[in-house]
C-alpha cells in the first residue's frame, strides 16, 4: 500500500514538474504560478511534521523540501520574476517566502543584476522585506547608496531609481531596531540622508531619537520636517526643546510640524503654558500653520485655549478657511464656555455686513455635534432660536436644514413641537429633513401629533400641506 502511494505521489510530482516546465517554455507565467503552488503543496504533503520532544514540551517541525525540487521551484519562480507582467510578479512574490531564507542570495543577485528591469528589482526588494537578515540590510543599504549615485539618462529612469530607493527605505523601516545602526551611518552622507531620515522616522522606537536629533538643524527643509514630525511622537525630555525652537523656524512646514506635535502634549499643561506658546501662530503668515494651530488649541481644550480661539474668530481679518477651522476647534473643546463663544460668534454673523451663510452653517453644524450632556440643553436652545429667527441670513434652506439635522443629533425632545411647526416651510427638502428628525427624536409621539393635526381644519394651509406630506413620507 505504501509502495502504491509513493508511486502515485511520485507520478503526481513528475506530472506537475512537466506541466510547470511546459508553462515556462510557453511563457505562460500565470499558469506556471498555479503549477508552482500545487507542486509546493504536494511536496509538503509528502513531508508531514515530525514531533520532537524537549522535556515536557512537544513541538512539530517539518523537514525541508528535497534540494533538487527546491532548486527547480526557485528557478521557475525567478523566471516569473524576471519576465512576467506586474500581476504575475505580484502573485509569485507571495510564493518566495514559503521557500525559506535560501532565496535571499538569489534575490540579492537579482537586485544587483543590471540587465533586469526596474520592476523586477522593485519586487525583489519587496520580497527581501520578509527576511530580517544582516545580508538583506546590507543589500538594501547598497540600493539607497547607488540610487543617489546613479545619473539617470531619462526622466523615466530617474523616477524608477527613486521608486527603488523608496521601496528599500520602506523595507528597512519595517525591520525596526536591526536597521537603525545602518541607517544612522547613512545620515553622514548628504546623498542618502533624506531617505535615511524618512526610514528612521517610520521606525518610531526610542533608539531613533538620537540620530533624528542630529538632523533637526539640517539645511534641507524636508529632512528637518521628517525629523520634527517623528520626534514629536516621543515624550522624551530631549525632544521638547527642539519642538519649542521649531515654532520659530523660518520654514512653514517645520512650524506646522511643531504645532501639531505640541497640540498632542496636553500632559505638559501643568508645567508649561502651551496656549501662550502656540497662540501667536494663529497669526502666522502661512494659512496652513494657522489652521493646524487652531486644531492644536482645540485638542488642548483649556478655557484659555477657547478664549484665544474666539478672539481670533471674531476678528474681521480672519480668513474664512481659518474661521471654519476655529469653529470646529471650539466644538471639539465641547464645554459650556466654548458653546458660549459659538453663540456669540453666531450673533456676530448677523451684525456683520460681510457675513455669509458659510460660517453660520459651520457654527450650526458644530453646535449640533456637541456630545457633552451638560451642554446639550443649551445647544438645543441655541439651534431653536435660529430655527425661529426671522433674520434673512438664517432663513436660507441650507441653514434651516443644518439646524434640523443638528436638533435631531442632539436628541432633545423639547425640539419636537418646534420641528413639527417647520412642516409649514415651503421648501420640500426642509420638510423631508423635519420628518427624518421627528423619527429620530420620538417617532411614536410625532406620528400621533401628525395624525391629530391631519384632522384639524383650523391649521394654517401651509402647515396642513406639510402634515399631509409628512404622513405620506412616514
Amino acid at each position: 500500500m505504501v509502495r502504491i502511494n509513493n508511486y502515485f505521489w511520485g507520478e503526481k510530482m513528475t506530472d506537475l514538474l512537466t506541466q510547470a516546465q511546459q508553462a515556462a517554455a510557453q511563457e505562460n507565467w500565470s499558469l506556471l504560478n498555479q503549477y508552482l503552488q500545487q507542486w509546493f503543496d504536494w511536496e509538503m504533503s509528502l513531508n508531514p511534521p515530525i514531533a520532537e520532544k524537549a522535556g515536557r514540551t512537544t513541538t512539530l517541525t517539518r523537514q525541508p523540501i528535497a534540494p533538487e525540487s527546491w532548486q527547480k521551484m526557485l528557478n521557475l519562480a525567478l523566471c516569473i520574476l524576471h519576465r512576467g507582467d506586474f500581476q504575475e510578479r505580484w502573485d509569485v512574490a507571495k510564493f518566495f517566502p514559503s521557500l525559506g531564507s535560501g532565496v535571499i542570495l538569489p534575490l540579492i543577485a537579482l537586485v544587483q543584476d543590471e540587465t533586469a528591469d526596474s520592476e523586477a528589482h522593485w519586487f525583489a526588494i519587496r520580497i527581501l522585506g520578509n527576511f530580517q537578515e544582516p545580508s538583506v540590510i546590507a543589500a538594501l543599504i547598497d540600493v539607497l547608496k547607488e540610487g543617489d549615485q546613479v545619473t539617470a539618462a531619462t526622466e523615466e529612469e530617474e523616477e524608477c531609481e527613486a521608486e527603488l530607493s523608496m521601496m528599500a527605505a520602506e523595507v528597512l523601516a519595517t525591520f525596526g531596531k536591526p536597521a537603525i545602526a545602518a541607517l544612522t551611518e547613512l545620515l553622514t552622507e548628504r546623498s542618502t540622508r533624506g531617505l535615511a531620515v524618512r526610514s528612521l522616522a517610520q521606525i518610531r522606537t526610542p533608539e531613533t531619537i538620537a540620530p533624528l536629533l542630529s538632523t533637526v538643524a539640517d539645511a534641507d527643509v524636508s529632512i528637518r520636517q521628517a525629523a520634527i514630525e517623528a520626534l514629536g511622537s516621543f515624550h522624551d525630555e530631549r525632544v521638547l526643546p527642539v519642538l519649542l525652537a521649531a515654532l520659530k523656524d523660518a520654514a512653514a512646514p517645520i512650524r506646522q510640524g511643531a504645532v501639531v506635535s505640541l497640540g498632542m502634549r496636553s500632559d505638559l499643561l501643568p508645567v508649561l503654558d502651551l496656549v501662550s506658546l502656540l497662540s501667536p501662530l494663529l497669526l502666522d503668515l502661512n494659512l496652513g500653520v494657522c489652521r493646524h494651530c487652531a486644531i492644536a488649541l482645540g485638542r488642548l481644550g483649556t478655557p484659555a485655549a477657547a478664549k484665544v480661539l474666539f478672539e481670533r474668530l471674531r476678528s474681521v481679518h480672519t480668513p474664512i478657511a481659518l474661521q471654519q477651522e476655529i469653529v470646529r476647534a471650539l466644538g471639539w473643546i465641547d464645554s459650556l464656555a466654548s458653546l458660549d463663544y459659538l453663540q456669540q460668534a453666531l450673533q456676530l454673523q448677523i451684525q456683520r455686513s460681510s457675513a455669509t451663510t458659510e460660517i453660520s452653517q459651520e457654527i450650526i453644524t458644530t453646535v449640533g455635534q456637541i456630545q457633552t450632556a451638560a451642554c446639550k440643553p443649551q445647544a438645543t436652545q441655541l439651534l431653536l432660536s435660529v430655527l425661529q429667527s426671522p433674520h434673512l441670513l438664517w432663513q436660507t434652506p441650507s441653514i434651516q436644514q443644518a439646524v434640523v439635522l443638528g436638533l435631531a443629533q442632539l436628541g432633545d425632545r423639547m425640539a419636537l413641537e418646534p420641528l413639527l411647526q417647520q412642516l409649514a416651510q415651503p421648501n420640500f427638502g426642509i420638510k423631508l429633513h423635519v420628518v427624518a428628525a421627528l423619527k429620530t427624536l420620538d417617532a411614536a409621539t410625532a406620528y400621533q401629533r401628525l395624525q391629530q393635526w391631519a384632522s384639524d381644519s383650523t391649521l394654517p394651509a401651509a402647515l396642513q400641506a406639510g402634515v399631509a406630506i409628512a404622513l405620506q413620507e412616514w
